[in-house]
């Protein structure tokens, strides 16, 4: 089974709480992607230009992915991501109506058989 990329917009970077969204979204059928959880691994975000190189890998990962989820609340650096999600193109959207649209098809599904 092919499951579409979906970027995992977070602001908080606790660990637990980003993989239990990744889960989510693992169990919608994407296959999600984080930057924040993958790059904090080996990267000093405290350094103005480590902190640069993150946000152009991450860019370069978004332009592979069909779509950018967001949890929480939206701060600065989740709304640049937004942003430049639109601009080329990627798909946005919140877990809350991702998983509501992903129930209504299921249901309609269903409801078909």
């Amino acid at each position: 089974m092919t499951r579409p990329l979906a970027y995992v917009c977070v602001a908080n970077h606790e660990n637990n709480k980003i993989k239990a969204r990744c889960r989510a979204l693992y169990e919608l059928g994407y296959l999600p992607v984080c930057p924040s959880l993958m790059f904090n691994r080996f990267l000093e975000i405290t350094s103005a230009e480590e902190r640069e190189d993150a946000r152009s890998m991450s860019k370069e990962i978004l332009r592979r992915c069909r779509l950018l989820v967001t949890f929480g609340e939206i701060n600065d650096e989740m709304a640049r991501e937004i942003l430049f999600a639109r601009r080329i193109g990627v798909i946005t959207t919140s877990y809350g109506g991702l998983s509501k649209v992903s129930k209504a098809v299921s249901e309609g599904a269903a409801a078909e058989e």
